[in-house]
């Protein structure tokens, strides 16, 4: 059953509006792929989370100001360093379904797992299972924001724009981003990657500087704003775009002429 964004679910990226004809018409609801026949299987990003806080609290607003037990979080966290925070909105311990790495935050979709659905009447024995070919690009991608994030963090809150800057180990840090396969990706002039980044506006997005963990304001509007556009060729003439945001919102924009088992292309050459 899909999930929706104007639910608290949190992490939930878009999914669409809440209303019942979404509900039993979405166009993520497996059960619809396969009923139109469309021929293509359908994936989820998924990961599961059990969490617990060591306490309770009566007053959650202002959701991003230390709580009043934040010395007893501290002294808690102390011993026990898997407590993810100080905060109301991360006082807890988390249990995952999927690893999420060094981040500790399970709300990062490049760590989430992937399902594939396919049609109830396959043979289990005889079905190769159809790799995602959108998660190349997926991956490159996020290597790339967490480059831009840590180069934003390094100047003081501004971002570059040119694509080869980010290729830079300074930047590239290991367990957030892959160095080796982002050089590779970028830099190889027979890749099948192609990369840009757009300036948006100064303001009316994220800022994630450490300073405005607080503000509410300079945090959720802040800027500035920018996407990163990258182009996956699975041939010489078919593609699909991966763009990501500086608030680490993904859309993929994938033609329906290509097709979306990964394992029917040889990307060696490419990439």
């Amino acid at each position: 059953m899909p999930l929706f964004k104007n639910n608290w679910h949190g992490g939930i990226l878009d999914s669409g509006n809440n209303t019942l004809d979404i509900l039993f018409n979405h166009t993520y609801n497996p059960n619809n792929i396969h009923a139109n026949n469309t021929g293509f299987p359908l994936y989820w990003f998924v990961d599961f989370a059990r969490t617990e806080h060591p306490m309770s609290f009566q007053n959650l607003s202002p959701l991003l100001q230390p709580t009043e037990n934040q010395t007893l979080l501290a002294q808690v966290q102390s011993v026990y360093p898997s407590l993810l925070g100080l905060y109301s909105y991360n006082n807890y311990w988390e249990w995952v379904w999927q690893p999420v790495g060094i981040t500790q935050y399970m709300h990062y979709p490049e760590y989430w797992g992937i399902l594939e659905f396919v049609s109830t009447d396959y043979n289990q024995q005889l079905y190769t299972p159809c790799w995602n070919i959108e998660w190349p690009g997926r991956f490159i991608i996020y290597s790339l924001w967490w480059s831009n994030y840590q180069y934003f963090l390094l100047n003081n809150g501004t971002y570059t724009f040119d694509v080869d800057t980010l290729v830079n180990d300074k930047y590239c840090l290991s367990g957030y981003c892959n160095y080796a396969d982002l050089k590779q990706a970028i830099f190889n002039q027979t890749s099948a990657f192609q990369a840009q980044i757009f300036f948006d506006s100064d303001i009316g997005c994220i800022n994630m500087l450490p300073q405005y963990q607080q503000n509410l304001q300079m945090r959720l509007y802040g800027g500035p704003c920018y996407h990163i556009s990258l182009q996956v060729f699975i041939d010489n003439s078919s593609f699909y775009t991966v763009n990501i945001t500086e608030s680490h919102y993904v859309s993929v924009d994938k033609p329906s002429n290509i097709s979306f088992c990964l394992n029917q292309f040889n990307l060696t050459n490419s990439y």
